[in-house]
């Protein structure tokens, strides 16, 4: 007599022991996504910001007119990302330049346990500098 080795069900067995590592894997480019595209938007909403301070005549008309705009770029944003977790430091950079510093915590992320996990931050910085104008 021989016996025969009943392979049932063994398909499900190694799927529930790869299963847990591809879910892993898959929560890692998933987070990694969400911080690009948040790190694109910051960016995008500090350069926005800068550039309108280039009409402003003094510091703190370029000041007024640069976190005006941040909040605008903010609020356009949501819900993908909240005005209230940034903060925006608007400077002059020398003589003849301006600076607009950008943070945004991520905090309120979901994925905010799992990105330390995989070596993101906890907070995004993205800094602008143009030339002022209305010489």
């Amino acid at each position: 007599m021989t016996k025969t080795l009943d392979e049932e069900g063994s398909a499900a067995v190694e799927f529930a022991l790869v299963a847990p590592i591809l879910l892993l894997i898959l929560m890692g480019i998933v987070s990694a996504g969400i911080y690009l595209a948040t790190m694109l938007a910051v960016s995008n909403t500090a350069m926005e910001a800068a550039r309108a301070t280039i009409p402003g005549m003094t510091v703190a008309e370029r000041r007024t007119l640069a976190t005006a705009r941040a909040d605008t770029m903010l609020s356009a944003y949501e819900p993908f990302l909240v005005e209230s977790e940034a903060t925006v430091v608007a400077d002059p950079a020398g003589t003849n330049a301006f600076s607009v510093q950008i943070t945004y915590k991520m905090d309120r992320f979901a994925g905010a346990r799992l990105a330390g996990v995989i070596g993101l931050p906890k907070e995004i910085t993205r800094t602008a500098v143009v030339a002022n104008g209305g010489y």
